[in-house]
């Protein structure tokens, strides 16, 4: 196990306070905002204006929160396996062994979604390499799935004609492969983390800018950290967006306001990029939230893991309806909830494979995706 080091949290966190302080700073320095009181009146010059109380404390307050939700999810544990927690896990399933399926197939080591940007910075994805033998190996096209032919097969021959739903089993276990390094087989979802050279359970991805991993324990936190973010970038936004323009007066142009105009183009470069990357962000993890999928599994998909052969886009075969899924998300795996309602020992997710796929459901609540009126892929 190669976790970061007490040290390594320490840099993380100083670099995320210091860019979150040059945000406020530039924020603040923006003249003639609602920030500054009589600042977005054109006959008071900045130098007689104010601050505004209300707005300032509004500012300082989604500050402080997100500086919170940034250190309550950095470094924390997303759901590092080992093999107490292995054999607590399995010693309460019937049928399931440490060492997993008898014939011991390796699970694939390399790591194809290492780092997403978060926060103050851009997304850094790393994908492995699919031109690794060992990987090209394991690489299965995946099967025929008879799907309704009025909206999947129209066209396509008699066969498909006669189909009504899709059904595959072709993973039927509830462990994965078994892992070398970690010396027994984790559960469905989890995945060996290069990084800390542990496996995590239901992991997400190994985030490079906040140093941690996100997984089943952290990833309710993470979420929210992200929300905390666009917030706090919004209102930034939103105050520098309501400066007025100042007198445009020949000696107040020269003297004044040509640093204003430096001042808002350069804070708005600054604020506007991270705003953009922090609503993607929070819009991608919400939709795994409420479809019980993981970026690990978006961007490795069926050709690269073994339990998800046979699926495809808008199966998500792990969702049990958004109402359950979100209750699970938010409440069942996090480790801050199971503190809060006194669960002191934790024990992983043994996920069931994903079986019978049903893609012509009446029920358009429990499979909003992908039903029998319509397909979002």
């Amino acid at each position: 196990m190669r976790l970061p080091s007490r040290k390594d949290h320490l840099k993380v966190r100083l670099r995320y306070i210091a860019a979150a302080v040059v945000a406020v700073l530039l924020t603040v320095a923006t003249p003639r905002t609602r920030l500054w009181n009589h600042g977005m009146e054109h006959e008071i010059t900045q130098s007689y204006a104010t601050l505004n109380p209300e707005t300032l404390l509004e500012l300082l307050v989604i500050f402080v929160t997100t500086i919170a939700s940034f250190l309550f999810v950095q470094g924390s544990d997303p759901g590092y396996l080992t093999e107490a927690v292995m054999n607590a896990a399995v010693a309460n399933e019937d049928g399931l062994s440490l060492l997993g399926d008898s014939n011991h197939s390796v699970m694939e080591m390399e790591e194809p979604i290492v780092g997403v940007g978060d926060g103050m910075a851009v997304a850094n994805i790393d994908r492995g390499d699919d031109d690794d033998p060992e990987e090209a190996r394991d690489k299965v096209s995946p099967l025929e799935i008879d799907v309704p032919s009025n909206r999947h097969n129209r066209g396509k021959g008699s066969n498909h004609d006669l189909a009504s739903s899709a059904v595959s089993d072709i993973y039927s276990k509830r462990q994965r492969r078994y892992c070398p390094k970690c010396k027994f087989a984790p559960p469905l979802r989890a995945h060996h983390c290069k990084h800390c050279d542990v496996c995590v359970a239901t992991f997400d991805h190994h985030c490079h800018f906040i140093g941690t991993c996100i997984g089943e324990r952290n990833h309710c936190r993470f979420w929210w950290f992200l929300t905390f973010q666009l917030i706090g970038f919004c209102t930034m936004v939103s105050i520098i967006n309501s400066k007025k323009r100042a007198p445009a007066r020949k000696d107040d142009l020269d003297n004044e306001y040509v640093p204003e105009i430096f001042m808002v183009v350069f804070a708005s470069c600054y604020l506007w990029p991270l705003l953009v990357f922090a609503l993607l962000m929070w819009i991608v993890h919400t939709s795994f939230a409420i479809t019980n999928s993981t970026s690990f599994e978006c961007s490795k998909g069926p050709r690269h893991l073994e339990y998800l052969h046979g699926t495809r886009e808008c199966d998500y075969p792990f969702s049990n309806g958004m109402d359950h899924n979100i209750r699970n998300f938010c409440c069942l795996r996090d480790e801050a909830w199971n503190k809060f309602i006194g669960k002191r020992h934790w024990t992983p997710t043994m996920w069931k494979p994903p079986g019978k796929i049903i893609r012509d459901s009446d029920d358009c609540f429990e499979h909003p995706w992908e039903n029998k009126y319509y397909s979002c892929c």
